[in-house]
């Protein structure tokens, strides 16, 4: 009997060994297919991105007005779309990071937080880079709870369970009571044992559900001190300063595993842990170990947030590597202040983008038609700024970009609920341009359809202004615009391009390639014609296109 026992022990721990090894090949093969291939950026919802951006939203406070992309520009540019594109990471701490990190263009370079060498180190080490992505993915992108670990940090005070000394006396009087009522078998002692232990039973159960979910965090905070000491041991970068931040928290993360043990058991529906989990409980012993936890991560929290970025930049490597290798075209920038230069440039979220190269040598005015590719030209400029300067990247075959700041003006939109018009939000964006144009940083500025909220007289006289104001200040400027008479108005203060269309029986055609000078075609009657519009709408629109024409030249 003893024997057959011993059997069935012996093929369970087999079945479980195997179970164990076919998931670890099965993740193995999924991070080397998923290596290097595109993700979707249109699958993040707007639940899962307020996850993601609480690191960053909880720095924010601290960073430089100089060194940030405001949230105008981040929504200018589509930065979501463009963080998902680039969001190849196997943690949240990675994902965190790389949200984060994508907001953050510092003034210094030695101060960016990406090292080029790890990330050519994990694109050229598949078995390193395995082992690491296998830690990685103990801390999961799936569960909530685990985003809110940069915030432990901040509030691990206002964690403990608030019995602070109650908990010991409770739990000795029990003990007491208990050792008691064996020794005398006195039933007013035994009573009294009876009215201790479910008086620790309520308040146990009063305060379980907060313990629980403090709790949670406080996993996540272990597996994440496991992980940085599973990559510490993995690859060939060591730091002393990393090697002694694991050692002052490893101990804190082993303490958890009793935890952690019992609240797996409990979820599995155990009738005997979930016994153990209340008769332990009205011994409040888990209260004193947690609230010990809580006071020996006081005064650690520098300790553990610098593991978290160094498990966040780790991951973050790795998904740029693995970001260069789906995008197919892309290049490492080089450095050199002052000079912005960029061959065959693509826009990232478009599929199959003409090429264009752009050498900037002062600021620049674009025109073209509509829907001919000026603010997607202006928008792939800024969008690589930004890429280059944050993940040593840019979607080119070759670039040189300065040290510089990035501010846009180009999705304006109505706000309804504030009761701000089109034209009004414009010139806000507008006017923080100006007031950055004079922090002393290089700013890069990208304006589509400069001041078109308001009519061509007032914005063409307040456009020259504009212009005319920041040409002497530290910037660099992009402008779309439809005005032809601001083009040929600061024709060789700023560089003229253009972009324009092909007409071929009646039927609008682009080819998205930027020229030298300014556009002088039109094509917004022939995109109405092309749509199937009436024939009256279009010859009267024709018409009336041609007198205000007229009207122009005997003007100007």
């Amino acid at each position: 009997m003893i024997f057959l026992v011993m059997g069935i022990i012996i093929f369970f721990l087999i079945l479980v060994f195997l179970q164990q090894k076919q998931a670890d090949r099965q993740n193995e093969q999924n991070l080397r297919h998923w290596f290097g291939r595109t993700r979707d950026c249109t699958d993040l919802s707007y639940e899962k991105l307020e996850h993601i951006a609480k690191w960053y939203l909880l720095e924010k406070p601290s960073l430089s007005e100089d060194e940030m992309v405001d949230d105008i520009t981040w929504d200018d540019l589509d930065m979501d779309q463009i963080f998902a594109l680039a969001n190849h990471t196997s943690s949240f701490a990675g994902e965190q990071y790389l949200y984060k990190l994508l907001h953050q263009i510092p003034a210094d370079v030695s101060k960016n937080h990406l090292s080029e060498e790890k990330i050519l180190y994990f694109d050229n080490n598949d078995a390193v880079r395995i082992r690491v992505q296998k830690s990685l993915l103990n801390l999961s992108k799936r569960e909530d709870i685990n985003y809110y670990v940069p915030e432990l940090l901040e509030t691990v005070q206002d964690q403990q369970i608030p019995l602070g000394k109650l908990s010991f006396l409770l739990f000795g009087s029990l003990i007491i009571l208990a050792a008691a009522s064996l020794l005398t078998g006195n039933t007013v002692v035994i009573a009294l044992l009876g009215v201790n232990f479910v008086v620790n039973l309520a308040l146990y159960a009063l305060c379980k559900s907060r313990y629980e979910v403090y709790l949670q965090s406080l996993f996540s905070f272990a597996r994440t001190v496991r992980a940085a000491d599973d990559i510490y041991q993995a690859i060939d970068f060591k730091e002393e300063a990393t090697e002694k931040d694991l050692a002052s928290l490893k101990k804190l993360a082993k303490m958890t595993d009793i935890f952690q043990r019992k609240q797996q058991s409990v979820l599995a529906g155990d009738i005997m842990a979930i016994f153990y989990d209340y008769l332990i409980g009205a011994l409040m012993l888990d209260f004193i170990r947690y609230n010990r936890i809580l006071r020996e991560l006081t005064g650690k929290q520098d300790a553990f947030r610098r593991l978290l970025s160094y498990v966040g930049e780790t991951d973050t490597c790795i998904a740029v590597a693995s970001f260069r290798r789906s995008l197919g075209v892309c290049c490492v920038p080089d450095r050199i202040e002052g000079s912005l230069e960029l061959t065959d440039l693509r826009h990232p979220l478009i599929q199959d983008a003409v090429p264009n190269s752009f050498t900037f040598h002062k600021n620049t005015i674009i025109t073209g038609s509509n829907a001919a590719g000026k603010s997607t030209f202006i928008k792939s400029v800024a969008v690589n700024l930004i890429l280059g300067q944050t993940l040593h990247t840019c979607t080119a075959t070759h670039a040189i970009l300065p040290g510089c700041a990035v501010l846009t003006s180009m999705a304006v939109r109505d706000d309804v609920l504030s009761g701000e018009s089109y034209y009004m939000r414009e010139i806000k964006y507008l006017k923080r341009m100006v007031e950055r144009s004079t922090h002393g940083r290089l700013l890069f500025c990208g304006i589509d359809e400069i001041l078109k909220g308001t009519n061509r007289k007032e914005r063409v006289a307040a456009s020259h202004a504009i212009l005319q104001y920041l040409k002497d200040k530290n910037c660099m400027l992009m402008v779309a615009t439809h005005d032809l008479e601001l083009a040929a108005r600061l024709n060789g203060i700023y560089e003229n391009y253009y972009f324009c269309e092909t007409i071929e029986d009646k039927d609008v055609s682009f080819d998205y390639i930027l020229r030298k000078g300014i556009c002088q075609t039109s094509n917004a009657i022939l995109l109405l014609q092309s749509l199937g519009f009436p024939e009256d709408i279009t010859r009267m629109a024709s018409k009336e296109t041609d007198a205000s024409l007229s009207q122009e030249a005997e003007l100007y």
